[in-house]
């Protein structure tokens, strides 16, 4: 049985839930978007253009899958790997889910990065994000072509999933850091993400990567104007700044490490 998700729920992610069942014309979107959109076709293209990989195709990677869905209690997935320069990775599929990880990934990140990023979106998952990740992502593309005056007129929705997007990745965040047992990884996978490259770290580094959340923090006061202006800056991001990232998760583990569930199954131990 899967481990109970609902303690890796960021406060932020369920708040930003529950506005946007809130607000007009979500329940007709949802619908229309269920009706309208085949899961299995875009799965299927998937399958027809990436590399899918199993323990015959780069079996090291997906024995780092294996072992987290074992933790997690959970199905394991389909894996694939796609040719793109950017280090990325992503999951589709409602009802069968599916991850991406790119080339630029594998290529840059050490073992225990990708196997961090697997956790990652294994926490989409087991959080129930992935279908409306997939409404969001959609709507998003409504912005351009014939389509984007339809876009304009729901433009509120569109930055009412968007926000809910960038909260529910603190959500995935924590389930990360759960299958690794640590944070440290999860720090300098962002710092990569960032643009440290593929160098290693020194703890100095690190110190002072996650120094900039601090000084982030105290840079911006609570005043209505401060706020309103980021909120317009960011409103069509899909994911928070990596320093809050980092210091959002390294304090919900600090704080929560000695009352985590034990895994649900840990096939075995890898070997990095």
């Amino acid at each position: 049985m899967p481990i109970d998700y609902k303690q890796f729920i960021h406060p932020q992610d369920r708040a930003a839930l529950d506005a946007l069942e809130k607000v007009p014309f979500f329940d007709t979107v949802l619908a229309a978007f269920m009706k309208l959109y085949d899961e299995k076709v875009e799965h299927a293209i998937n399958m027809a253009s990436k590399l899918r990989l199993g323990p015959d195709m780069r079996p090291d990677i997906h024995e780092m899958l294996v072992d987290i869905c074992g933790k997690l209690g959970i199905d394991v997935p389909e894996l694939y790997l796609t040719q793109d320069p950017n280090p990325n990775a992503w999951t589709f599929g409602e009802t069968k889910p599916y991850i991406t990880v790119t080339s630029g990934l594998v290529a840059i990140a050490s073992p225990r990065e990708i196997y961090a990023t697997l956790a990652h979106e294994c926490g989409h998952i087991i959080c129930h994000h992935v279908l409306y990740t997939q409404v969001a992502i959609k709507l998003m593309e409504l912005g351009t072509g014939f389509f984007g005056i339809v876009a304009k007129l729901a433009q509120p929705l569109v930055w009412a999933f968007q926000y809910w997007r960038r909260k529910s990745e603190l959500s995935a965040d924590r389930v990360e850091v759960y299958c690794l047992g640590e944070t440290d990884t999860f720090v300098r996978e962002s710092m990569r993400y960032c643009g440290f490259g593929s160098g290693s770290h020194t703890p100095e580094e690190v110190a002072a990567f996650m120094k900039q959340a601090e000084d982030y923090e105290s840079m911006l006061d609570d005043s209505f104007y401060q706020k309103a202006l980021q909120a317009f800056y960011i409103k069509d991001m899909t994911h928070p700044f990596m320093t809050v990232r980092c210091r959002e998760v390294v304090r919900w583990f600090e704080e929560n490490k000695g009352n985590l569930p034990e895994p649900a199954d840990a096939p075995k131990k890898l070997q990095w």
